[in-house]
């Protein structure tokens, strides 16, 4: 959401106000990454309830099966009886009299994805003439008919930023007519300029991948591609090192196969990181190894930006803005054979700077020629006016 409450062409248009579920976190990372100087009284942390982040700190936390789902059972029921429903009414009833807004524009991970985001809908069911916008960043999964049919009388548009997902949208039962798709825009330029990361990737030729440690981005694959690369060119292992930067609940699993096959000096788990970008513009090759539930994911306009070289997997979005052997590698998602492929295509890549270069000049000349504020602004404007 930042491509709107920190754009000049949105700012000058419209009094923006920014809300989002509260927990201390996810706060300390927002402020981190707002500008210094920016006024940050538009920013609500909203104490709402949804299991979406409950049980994502319980699988991070616990790594038995049994004790999740023991732990998850009490939120569980929680949801179902219907309190975080009439809460989330409570709080959100109170935002929407204090604000007043003429538009509300919901960012929601997938469908049905966050409670609490379904229940904003519910609510905004009693104040038709509030222009409401729906953003599904992932791909949408089947629910409830009743859910979708009050959804979608409520939505005005749902919003999506790849073409497969705004298929997906429509199979799950929303109205064609509602479902608009058009590419996002994120020009991060909070660069941190750590001369350390600078210096360590001197020696090395670096890999870099971002992203939350979940089992739908792949990680495993990627590193299974560097037991693979140790095995056949371990001339080229012992100079490449891959660096992965975020959290999430794999954390504990993609470190235990680093430490299983002892890939421990070529492979770092950073952690989430303010300065990703910096990982990002010092890379020899930025990789996204998803698998599945993608859109586009804003952190590959961050690599585009910057020209980078780019291997990735042909998921969503991601296929749809690349084009494989001019722009960017992309792999077929075959999980039987997808750490071989990797493995060789960081072979040819490590080999020939010269077709690394070649693609990273071609994205970056296609990010100039297709993604812009303006262009987003338009898009956006459109539906948000209409």
């Amino acid at each position: 959401m930042r491509s709107i409450y920190l754009s000049p062409f949105f700012l000058d248009t419209y009094n923006i106000y920014f809300s989002y579920v509260f927990y201390p976190e996810y706060r300390k990372n927002l402020y981190a990454d707002l500008p210094s100087n920016l006024d940050t009284s538009f920013v609500f942390g909203l104490p709402l309830f949804s299991n979406g982040r409950i049980f994502h700190i319980i699988n991070v936390n616990f790594k038995n099966k049994i004790v999740k789902k023991v732990f998850k059972i009490p939120f569980y029921i929680l949801s179902v009886i219907g309190i975080y429903l009439f809460w989330n009414f409570f709080v959100l009833l109170i935002f929407i009299n204090i604000k007043k807004p003429d538009i509300v524009h919901i960012n929601n991970g997938g469908f049905p994805a966050s409670d609490a985001c379904n229940h904003f809908v519910f609510l905004l069911s009693l104040f038709p003439k509030i222009k409401l916008i729906y953003q599904v960043n992932s791909n949408p999964s089947k629910s409830n008919k009743y859910l979708i049919k009050i959804i979608n009388s409520r939505v005005n548009y749902f919003l999506t930023h790849s073409k497969s997902n705004s298929s997906k949208l429509i199979e799950v039962g929303f109205s064609t007519n509602k479902v608009k798709s058009f590419y996002s825009y994120f020009h991060d330029n909070i660069i941190y300029e750590n001369s350390k990361i600078k210096n360590d990737f001197s020696t090395h030729f670096n890999i870099v991948t971002v992203g939350f440690l979940e089992k739908r981005k792949g990680h495993s694959y990627l590193i299974n591609s560097f037991q693979i690369l140790k095995n056949i060119r371990n001339d080229i292992y012992k100079n490449t090192h891959l660096h992965i930067i975020g959290s999430g609940e794999q954390y504990d699993y993609l470190n235990g196969i680093i430490k299983e096959y002892n890939l421990k000096d070529n492979i770092t788990l950073w952690g989430a990181r303010k300065d990703y970008l910096d990982f990002i513009i010092n890379s020899d090759v930025f990789v996204l190894s998803s698998i599945t539930d993608e859109d586009l994911p804003l952190v590959l306009l961050s690599a585009m930006q910057n020209g980078k070289c780019i291997l990735a997997t042909k998921v969503a979005g991601i296929n749809e803005v690349l084009k494989d052997g001019h722009n960017s590698i992309l792999l077929e998602v075959d999980t039987a054979s997808l750490a071989l492929k990797f493995c060789n295509s960081i072979i040819e890549l490590y080999e020939n700077k010269s077709v690394r270069n070649f693609m990273a000049n071609n994205v970056l000349e296609h990010f100039s020629n297709t993604f812009s504020a303006e262009v987003y602004f338009k898009n956006l404007n459109s539906l948000y006016s209409n």
